[in-house]
């Protein structure tokens, strides 16, 4: 698959992570291609929380974006 298919599946990240020193100037993406899938899955997960799990979920990302 070529760059241009991995970033359209949004599987982007995983270039520069199998080539670390290539200096690509496609190689910022990595991070629009994590966020696109925690939009796509965190979302779709969230409605199934209930108040107390919700809660848990945000306090977790607070501290893993700040890891």
């Amino acid at each position: 698959m070529d760059k241009i298919g991995r970033y359209a599946l949004f599987l982007g990240y995983w270039f520069p992570v199998a080539h670390p020193r290539t200096n690509l100037p496609t190689d910022p993406l990595w991070s629009i291609s994590i966020e696109e899938q925690f939009y796509l899955f965190a979302t779709w997960r969230l409605k199934h929380f209930n108040r107390k799990s919700l809660f848990g979920f945000c306090v977790a990302m607070m501290i893993l974006s700040n890891v």
